[in-house]
């Protein structure tokens, strides 16, 4: 993950039996076991050019998830367009590599003009089945747009798939940042909005800013 963005996260904990009334999902700060904003993934993540823009102290900011079928939410979306690629945008920096055992990985294509890549992250809380796939498996497979699933001790499975679509077929709700900004200043960095249905998107975009 992009070291500038590990002062936040996104938690998810479905329903479960022994921890009655607090299956929840949130976006955050990395916080200690106190609660506390954990100043050493702050400070980290700072070094490495991270930033909020807006306060975080209205954090945390708690969804639902959007219900697409029985004991399976669509938990968050990561939406990347093509404008933060074009030429003279901030770069995105450096990422840390991924975890061997732990994370699924996957080189996804830059979106051309016109499209948006959407990373779509479902949760089904049901041990009995297998992980859930908005489109066969069949499908998936032949386009390549499954990143994998990973299974925790109550068999809930975490399915991640990528798409890419057009940007008007599915438009995000934080909408264009940029206007007519130079690309020169402006900053590379996501918007975290709720919709009224519950999805969270995370939408990587180019904001104004100036350090003046």
């Amino acid at each position: 993950m992009n070291r500038a963005m590990q002062a936040a996260k996104v938690t998810v904990h479905g329903p479960d039996a022994r921890y009655p009334g607090e299956d929840h999902y949130r976006f955050d700060v990395i916080r200690t076991p106190e609660r506390e904003v954990d100043q050493k993934a702050a400070n980290r993540s700072a070094r490495a050019g991270g930033r909020w823009l807006t306060d975080s102290g209205g954090l945390p900011l708690y969804f639902t998830g959007r219900r697409v079928a029985d004991n399976v939410d669509h938990v968050v979306r990561l939406s990347t367009g093509h404008d933060v690629f074009v030429a003279g945008a901030p770069p995105a920096g450096g990422s840390d590599w991924p975890k061997e055992k732990a994370t699924m990985r996957g080189l996804l294509p830059i979106p051309g003009e016109g499209f948006v890549v959407h990373v779509d992250v479902f949760l089904r809380y049901d041990g009995e089945r297998g992980p859930y796939w908005p489109h066969s498996e069949e499908a998936i497979r032949a386009q390549r747009a499954g990143l994998g699933f990973m299974t925790n001790s109550l068999g809930w499975k975490l399915s991640v798939v990528v798409f890419q679509r057009r940007v008007d077929e599915e438009p995000d709700p934080c909408g264009d940042l940029r206007g007519d900004t130079p690309l020169d200043r402006c900053r590379r960095g996501y918007v975290a909005i709720v919709e009224d249905d519950g999805l969270l998107w995370l939408c990587e975009k180019l904001i104004p800013w100036s350090d003046s």
